[in-house]
């Protein structure tokens, strides 16, 4: 059996299903999915002219804003579990490993119900499967202290993507800028994003 790229990795599962066994069978199975991650372009960057090529998939922007946000935690709000950013940062766009990076200007009403179901369903039977679910509940709602500071990390992420971008390609990077502006309210990060801001006006 083959997969071609960009298929279901449920699928892929099911050439590998007999070689492991019990419960190494439920980690390989929810590693897979996570690993679907780095087939996942950012549709964003697309959209704006970026090649395949050279396009940031969905785990590189998983790594960004887990490095990102455990950087800035420790500078900026070292009260914050750590642990919990991190894993937060991993597991965040977890969903789209189904439903797909859906970029705002798309009308999809119901992603966010069917992006968590998708967690749910892939984190179903490993044994931290409620605490990991309720950390990406915390992150998406922004209902805990930990879950607003990596939310605001996961915007600002992208503004450092999209500064990076601008260097090495012909890309303006303002749309994104603006994107984000009222998404940052911790004092600390909104510093940072002002000064990013001042760069590009600099050099406009």
């Amino acid at each position: 059996m083959v997969i071609e790229k960009g298929n279901n990795p449920f699928d892929l599962f099911e050439v590998f299903q007999e070689a492991f066994p019990g419960e190494i069978s439920s980690i390989f199975k929810v590693y897979l999915q996570f690993n679907h991650l780095k087939r996942i372009y950012r549709k964003g960057w697309l959209k704006s002219g970026i090649s395949p090529q050279i396009c940031e998939s969905d785990a590189d922007h998983s790594l960004g804003v887990a490095f990102l946000g455990l950087i800035l935690a420790q500078k900026y709000a070292p009260s914050l579990n750590q642990a919990k950013l991190l894993k937060m940062a991993i597991i965040h766009e977890l969903g789209e490993t189904v439903v797909g990076d859906i970029t705002p200007d798309e009308d999809y009403p119901t992603r966010k119900q069917e992006e968590f179901s998708v967690v749910q369903k892939i984190l179903h039977d490993l044994p931290n499967s409620r605490e990991l679910v309720g950390l990406y509940s915390e992150f998406e709602n922004k209902s805990s202290p930990e879950g607003k500071f990596m939310k605001e990390i996961d915007s600002l992420e992208m503004v450092f993507q999209a500064l990076i971008y601008e260097k090495e390609f012909d890309f303006d990077s303002i749309q994104f800028l603006e994107s984000v502006q009222k998404k940052i309210m911790n004092p600390h990060l909104k510093t940072v994003f002002e000064q990013i801001k001042k760069i590009k006006k600099l050099e406009s």
